[in-house]
């Protein structure tokens, strides 16, 4: 309380009116915001505050235009929802904006923005929608690049969202187990490339992949002969079995066919997936003939360069005696013309000749072991063709046995609906 005694009369009731605590700036704004104060009791409030008539004024509206400025955006945000829907046209749209006080630049801005985020959702829901199509496999590549063709989209664009939506695809596929892959194999319904394949996709390295086929072919001949053996003794039963029906019997013996072809199957697979043709081998089987031909030719060669190399030595042992006889004197005239040493005495000429006859010796003996090392080659390659034509062999009878196979489970089939 006011100390009285110490304070003139004359000012105690109004010092008592200044003794209570005013609104803040911040309060004044939230308070008009809330519509608590009104614009006159906003303009009083920062007169309260102290501020003359003048800054008084100019905070009231300052006040004003920010609490009316949440209000301008959200009819704004309206104005543009109404537009993208339909609702208003471009004119009365920009239209709509000015009057929140926007000036007609800024209007027009505000709705080619908008008419960009119209363009380009259009443009995304077109994709999506060829997206779809691909990814149900209604449309190819060439199928996209015409549906998307009317956007106008670049071709590199295009080949991205190809690219994308095939990774989704292989993210969306759901790979075989091993386990499954193994069931199909063991049926014989993928060949080893594609359980090699699908066994990759897994993420198994080729290592294990090699481990682990060979251990599977073993386990899958194991049992193709224990399926024989048991179908074998089956029939045998029954044959000293005085119950029997005529459907047993049949039923018996088209099983033990089954099981022994199946055996012969899981053998022959064995031994392919062990001893694989490469394609160059398999270029080599088409080439058989040619490397026969080219065999007989270098033997020929050989031959020849050999008869060659006798008549050399059968003239150096003619010219190798003190005396030379007449066919050595023939020989020795026909030697030094053919190496032009006709002004020398055919004495002198004699070491020449000689030393020519064994440089020539050496040169074809060479000759000789080249050729003979291409005739290994080439026996060796005519060897391995003889092998992989072997294989192709047993390729052929797996085929065969397949086929039969499916013969026999097919009159199987028709022999359980001829008797049910």
């Amino acid at each position: 309380l006011l100390r009285t005694a110490d304070i003139s009369p004359f000012f105690i009731n109004k010092l008592i009116e200044i003794s209570f605590a005013r609104y803040t700036r911040v309060d004044v704004r939230r308070m008009f915001k809330a519509g608590v104060l009104d614009e006159s009791q906003v303009y009083e409030a920062y007169l309260d505050l102290g501020y003359d008539e003048e800054k008084a004024r100019n905070l009231a509206d300052f006040a004003i235009i920010d609490a009316r400025q949440d209000e301008r955006d959200l009819t704004r945000s309206l104005i543009v929802s109404a537009y993208k829907k339909g609702v208003m046209n471009q004119a009365e749209a920009i239209q709509g904006i000015i009057t929140l006080g926007y000036s007609s630049f800024d209007a027009e801005f505000i709705i080619s923005i908008t008419d960009a985020d119209l363009a380009r959702d259009k443009i995304d829901d077109a994709i999506d929608g060829v997206e779809f199509l691909y990814m149900e496999g209604e449309l190819d590549e060439t199928g996209v690049s015409i549906e998307l063709g009317p956007l106008n989209l670049p071709a590199e664009q295009i080949m991205i969202l190809i690219k994308k939506w095939d990774i989704a695809k292989r993210k969306k596929r759901t790979l075989p187990t091993r386990s499954d892959l193994e069931g199909f194999y063991r049926k014989d319904l993928i060949d080893l490339s594609a359980l090699q394949e699908g066994l990759s996709k897994r993420r198994i390295v080729d290592e294990d992949i090699e481990l682990y086929v060979g251990s599977l072919d073993v386990e899958i001949v194991e049992s193709a002969a224990k399926e024989a053996e048991r179908a074998l003794k089956e029939q045998e039963r029954l044959d000293r079995s005085t119950i029997k029906t005529v459907y047993q019997t049949e039923k018996a013996a088209l099983d033990v066919l089954i099981a022994d072809a199946n055996r012969e199957t899981a053998d022959i697979k064995l031994v392919l997936n062990r001893y694989r043709i490469s394609p160059d081998i398999m270029r080599q089987l088409e080439q058989t003939e040619d490397l026969r031909v080219s065999r007989s030719n270098l033997k020929l060669n050989i031959q020849s360069l050999k008869r060659e190399i006798e008549e050399l030595k059968f003239d150096v042992g003619l010219l190798s005696v003190d005396v030379l006889s007449d066919e050595g004197l023939l020989a020795l005239e026909q030697r030094a013309l053919a190496l032009e040493l006709e002004e020398i005495e055919l004495e002198q000429a004699i070491p020449l000749i000689l030393q020519d006859l064994k440089v020539r010796i050496s040169e074809i003996n060479e000759l000789v072991s080249a050729r003979q090392l291409s005739l290994e080659k080439i026996d060796t390659q005519i060897g391995r063709v003889i092998r992989s034509r072997d294989i192709l062999d047993l390729q052929v009878r797996l085929d065969e046995l397949r086929v039969h196979i499916a013969e026999l489970k097919h009159a199987k089939a028709l022999l359980r609906l001829e008797f049910i």
